[in-house]
């Protein structure tokens, strides 16, 4: 009887040294994974916003360049077309 005494006070005791982890050290250890998450969520977020202001500058730049190209293109058309007829005059 002694001995499972003895089994049952031992094992007692450990479960009391153990414990259960208390809100106020669930919260001081997550508190930094949480602010770091957020952080991460805005800098995304920035990130996302950057990378859709510069695709909208590219496809403006693109857009005007062939614009631009398409009227450097009509104009080597009417030149062309001028040289023609000054072969044809002359």
């Amino acid at each position: 009887m002694n001995r499972i005494g003895l089994a049952v006070l031992l094992a007692t005791g450990m479960v009391a040294s153990v414990g259960c982890s208390s809100k106020k050290y669930v919260r001081q250890e997550t508190t930094p994974l949480i602010n770091k998450t957020n952080e991460l969520d805005d800098m995304t977020a920035k990130n996302s916003k950057d990378v859709k202001d510069v695709d909208a500058r590219a496809q403006s730049g693109i857009q005007q360049a062939q614009s631009q190209a398409a009227a450097v293109d009509q104009k080597a058309q009417a030149a062309g077309q001028q040289a023609t007829e000054a072969q044809t005059m002359a």
